[in-house]
């Protein structure tokens, strides 16, 4: 009886230790894929194109900025809009700034409307961007980037930071394109709904069917199981911290993508 006894408490541990192992099983490559995703959207932009194009929302009256270091040649600024005389830009070739010689363009739309800012310059060497927004209302981007505050106000720095490589020592010309679609306060409301661009929608899509193929692996493993030994608390309280932990990896991967 005593053997048998032991037998059954030996039983037991082990079916808990193998479905324990099932569920970090489950759960290592779905964070995996968290961790691959985290780290292609922190690493830095390294553009091959000579034209880059970038979208982003915006209010009216802030001030888009653009910093490109080392200052570059021959700068150019052109702005398309609905409404004439609907916006103010202001760009520098060589100007120094926080410590440092950069090419800057500033552009502040003073209308609701698509505005379309197209930046041209050359250079022979290798350069960096940055982009960003002077705004003294932070909650319109939230989760757009990095905030910082200066004595112009919050600035927002907008992804990704663009690397751009020198090519053999030669001059060659580039286009950033800015494509801003711009609400008054009163329509920031339109903010709340953030979506994913294409291209991340295709990521977002792709990585969650990563994590419910993996989920659905455990799932039937567990069905099986609990058709012969029944279904215990612990496989319970496993099977819903999947759930809970699958959906709180997709949310933040959405938030992440959708700049919301």
């Amino acid at each position: 009886m005593n053997k048998a006894f032991y037998a059954g408490k030996r039983k037991n541990y082990v079916l808990k230790e193998v479905s324990l192992r099932n569920i970090f099983l489950a759960l290592i490559p779905t964070t995996l894929l968290l961790i691959m995703t985290a780290s292609a959207f922190c690493l830095p932009f390294e553009k091959a194109s000579n034209d880059l194009e970038f979208e982003y929302k915006f209010l009216v009256n802030d001030t888009l900025a653009i910093y490109i270091e080392p200052p570059v040649e021959s700068i150019s600024v052109d702005c398309d809009s609905l409404k004439s005389n609907s916006f103010r830009v202001a760009f520098f070739s060589n100007e120094m700034q926080y410590g440092r010689n950069l090419s800057l363009v500033y552009m502040m739309p003073r209308y609701e409307g698509e505005y379309v800012l197209l930046v041209s310059f050359s250079s022979s060497r290798g350069w960096n961007c940055t982009i960003g927004v002077y705004t003294s209302d932070s909650d319109f981007y939230k989760g757009f980037g990095s905030v910082t505050y200066t004595s112009q106000g919050y600035f927002v720095k907008f992804p990704p930071t663009i690397r751009v490589s020198p090519k053999d020592n030669a001059t060659s010309d580039y286009k950033i394109k800015v494509v801003l679609q711009v609400y008054n306060i009163s329509s920031s409301l339109i903010s709340i709904f953030n979506f994913p661009t294409p291209v991340n929608m295709g990521l977002f899509i792709a990585t969650g069917i990563g994590v419910v193929y993996f989920d659905a692996f455990f799932f039937i493993d567990l069905y099986f199981k609990s058709k012969r030994e029944g279904m215990t608390r612990t496989r319970w309280a496993l099977a819903g911290l999947l759930i809970l932990v699958s959906f709180f990896i997709l949310y933040q991967i959405y938030i992440w993508m959708s700049g919301g």
